[in-house]
């Protein structure tokens, strides 16, 4: 899909990040914007952002780990839009934890969000592309959906089947005029640095310094420029191209940094406990 001029977009998780930045840049090629997410006064302004732009929005406050409200945007996008031309599958949570020290609330609710959230989208809007034989589709992974890393195992976990989903899909649905697209940003600077929980670790693991990883606005132009050349993968940083060519080419050294990362995790996790007790 090269032309967006008066196409519907729909974005979730768009109240802030890579989200806002993509409807943003979807706006300015001339689509207009259906957006969701759980933050009302975020989509407000990111409402009215595209609004300036001279384009319409039409925001709808979403869980998305809630199918019931899935398909109440869902038929409110066909009904108010007419359909949906773009879908991305935004939304997103991060956590930072090990393995061992999960619950299954834990496991549900970044299953329920990164990867059903997904599925729930797909289930409700596909059907209508299909039939209009017409569409993109763009799935936000990450680059630990490429790589694993140590205390990132259920966030690649969500991550890596958003990569299998989308090109099970592209291969599937090209038959039918759409397009489908994984994006594996690598670091980009978003609130979801911030609210990402951490469990049985210290809150510094998540700190990244200023200067790794790019912007939301930069991320959003080369996935609005991936969409148009039909891209199976979006990798926008420098490292992030340069790690998942060293993944494909060197597994085991990759597999070797990653074990020395995880000793080094648990010989901290041990030192720690010992001067707590």
């Amino acid at each position: 899909m090269k032309d967006f001029r008066d196409k519907s977009v729909l974005v979730t998780g768009a109240a802030s990040g890579i989200g806002r930045a993509t409807a943003l840049a979807f706006a300015a090629e001339g689509a207009n914007l259906i957006i969701a997410d759980i933050n009302e006064e975020g989509l407000k302004s990111v409402a009215e952002e595209i609004e300036r732009l001279g384009r319409s929005a039409l925001w709808v406050r979403t869980d998305v780990s809630r199918p019931d409200e899935v398909a109440a945007l869902a038929q409110i996008s066909i009904k108010e839009a007419g359909g949906v031309d773009v879908l991305m599958n935004n939304a997103g949570v991060g956590l930072v934890a090990l393995i061992r020290d999960m619950d299954l609330a834990d496991w549900e609710w970044i299953l329920g969000i990164n990867l059903w959230g997904a599925i729930y989208m797909i289930y409700h809007l596909l059907p209508q592309m299909i039939e209009r034989g017409s569409g993109h589709i763009i799935n936000l992974a990450s680059g630990a959906g490429l790589v694993a890393t140590p205390i990132l195992g259920a966030y690649s976990t969500t991550k890596f089947a958003l990569v299998g989903l989308s090109e099970a899909m592209r291969a599937e649905l090209a038959v039918h005029n759409i397009g489908v697209s994984v994006v594996c940003p690598g670091v980009i600077r978003t609130p979801i640095l911030q609210t990402t929980k951490v469990k049985g670790l210290s809150p510094k693991v998540k700190e990244i310094p200023e200067w790794i990883g790019t912007t939301p606005e930069k991320a959003a132009k080369a996935i609005v420029k991936g969409v148009k050349r039909n891209q199976a993968r979006i990798i926008i940083t420098p490292s992030m191209k340069i790690l998942a060519i060293v993944n494909r080419l060197l597994p085991g050294l990759v597999r070797a940094v990653n074990s020395q990362i995880a000793r080094r995790i648990e010989q901290e996790q041990r030192v720690g406990a010992d001067s707590g007790s």
